[in-house]
């Protein structure tokens, strides 16, 4: 969700919800639930045409949870991490009208968590996204 502050750049909030399992046949299973919240700004690069370059950034929070569940006999491991995320890309836009979009990107997203135990544990993620969507411009 974004607002448009000047003629091309938006800017907004972006939400992100996530969850995946793992399972190994001679280990066990894992499941990851993440969520992330983010300010953004989106840059539309003024072009004539149906075609419309732009480029993002973001940053934020993120929080993850992992649970794994051994194969054997055994102890389940739990850990909880936050940390601060931030998200680059870009893409191009298809107007099929002149308030409606396809849209199609590429991102980049790094998120570097910290969990308190004992120490301090650090994990850091990056991901390489594609993605494919439909605008609306009220």
């Amino acid at each position: 969700m974004g607002y448009f502050v000047i003629d091309n750049l938006a800017i907004g909030l972006s939400g992100n919800f996530s969850t995946s399992t793992q399972e190994e046949k001679s280990f066990g299973k894992q499941i990851s639930t993440s969520a992330t919240i983010m300010s953004m700004a989106m840059y539309y690069f003024p072009m004539e045409g149906k075609i419309r370059p732009l480029q993002q950034i973001g940053a934020g929070y993120s929080s993850m949870a992992q649970k794994y569940t051994p194969l054997q006999q055994g102890n389940e491991d739990k850990r909880l991490y936050s940390g601060f995320t931030y998200d680059f890309g870009g893409g191009i836009e298809y107007f099929i009208t002149e308030n409606i979009s396809f849209d199609f990107g590429v991102s980049y997203t790094n998120t570097n968590f910290k969990i308190k135990d004992n120490n301090i544990t650090k994990l850091k993620l990056g991901n390489l996204d594609g993605s494919i969507g439909i605008s609306v411009f009220l």
